[in-house]
């Protein structure tokens, strides 16, 4: 099938029925060397005063009510997306990995419950051996190691969970920007995998999947380039486009946004000092998300992480903003600055609370949406700088947090 004809293909799709659901967040995540830097750039601008003030800030989310209307495409997905009742008074449990083998890079993982068996997974890359570990949490607290997925020769940068509530992949890739596609459908069996090699010239950040019918499209990014896209079909992947609106700025996170008013999707790219939509496919620029404010146009800014509910994207920066944008009016409703902070990760927990990672002073914050307001700073209790947050509905221990730093441990906090 050559280029032309995959495109058509993707063109007489984009009238049908939505398949697309929403997908689980990942974490940015960064060597030791990279977050230095940042602490650096971020203590040079720790003066950088909010664009709004926090009384304009806490009225304009209070009275948006419709932020927080049910989304029923939102909560239906998974577990991993079903807002959690519990108010997130969190506290430390126990550490689910110990690996002291490779500090600074075993610092990401991807959690699910399975479609298949209803059992909670934990993905973890082991970077001493360059394998992906799939370990169990059972319900005896006796986690399981069940398989270890080889393909990777060098250390995996980021690795993913995605399903259309039938068929269920991992995406992983390494800093030889060798991405790997894995079918799970029989996880205690045998897993498939199809391998591509892009030609990047730094390491891939984040990768995503797109379902549409039979039709599997996968992106990818790196910290500098066009994100790529590739066309997987009948057991072959290949190359698709690229998706050039980024103008090669750095990339750090990918989502992508169902709009149902003009029944398009879009890829979502989290870039330097701006966010970029794209409609996913004819690649025409639908917004780039801008602030006006002089002030957040700093070498420091960096969006780096966030989430959609309800049309509203809210994303944090490494200069500690928290930025929510209106997606079909494509504006700025909010500006939220966490100050002396570096905002590397941002989830929901229910519709009052968010959850977010401070690296610099190593520690997880929880926020009320209502208020605007920073209500709790908990220690991570990671020797060094905490990495991602992941919300998870544990066997034994319910609504739960998992937590991961640059050392190497995968750590358990109960609510």
């Amino acid at each position: 099938m050559n280029k032309k004809s995959k495109l058509n293909i993707l063109n007489n799709k984009r009238n049908r029925t939505p398949t697309f659901k929403n997908l689980n967040q990942e974490n940015f995540s960064s060597t030791s060397t990279q977050l230095s830097t940042l602490n650096q750039n971020l203590t040079k601008n720790e003066n950088i005063n909010t664009i709004t003030n926090n009384n304009n800030i806490n009225n304009t989310i209070s009275n948006n009510k419709k932020i927080f209307k049910e989304n029923k495409e939102y909560n239906n997905h998974n577990n991993n997306y079903i807002l959690f009742k519990k108010n997130p008074n969190i506290k430390y449990i126990t550490d689910i990995i110990e690996s002291n083998d490779f500090k600074g890079f075993n610092n990401l993982f991807e959690v699910y419950k399975s479609i298949k068996d209803n059992k909670i997974y934990l993905i973890s890359p082991n970077n001493l051996t360059f394998k992906l570990d799939i370990i169990e949490l059972s319900e005896d607290n006796n986690n399981k190691l069940i398989k270890s997925l080889e393909g990777h020769k060098n250390h995996i940068t980021t690795v993913r969970y995605f399903t259309n509530d039938i068929n269920e992949y991992l995406i992983s890739a390494d800093i030889n920007n060798v991405v790997i596609l894995w079918d799970i459908q029989d996880i205690t069996n045998k897993i498939e995998k199809y391998k591509i090699k892009l030609k990047y010239t730094n390491w891939i950040y984040s990768c995503l999947l797109f379902f549409n019918d039979y039709l599997y499209i996968f992106t990818s990014c790196c910290g500098r380039g066009n994100t790529k896209v590739y066309l997987f079909n009948e057991n072959d992947i290949n190359f698709l486009k690229n998706v050039n609106n980024s103008k090669n700025n750095n990339t750090y996170y990918l989502l992508s946004w169902y709009n149902e008013k003009n029944n398009n999707y879009y890829i979502i790219e989290f870039c330097k000092n701006k966010i970029v939509l794209t409609d996913i496919y004819t690649n025409n620029l639908y917004a780039n998300l801008i602030t006006e404010d002089v002030q957040l146009q700093n070498s420091s800014f960096f969006y780096m992480n966030g989430y959609i509910y309800n049309s509203y994207l809210y994303a944090c920066s490494m200069n500690g903003y928290i930025n929510i944008w209106d997606l079909y009016e494509k504006i700025l409703i909010n500006s939220i600055h966490i100050y002396n902070s570096l905002l590397s990760n941002i989830i929901q927990w229910n519709e009052k609370y968010n959850i977010l990672i401070d690296g610099k002073n190593n520690s997880i914050k929880i926020m009320d949406l209502s208020k605007g307001v920073i209500i709790s700073d908990i220690y991570s209790q990671h020797e060094n700088s905490i990495i991602s947050i992941k919300k998870v509905r544990h066997p034994i221990y319910g609504e739960s947090l998992l937590s991961s730093g640059q050392d190497g441990y995968i750590k358990l906090w109960s609510t």
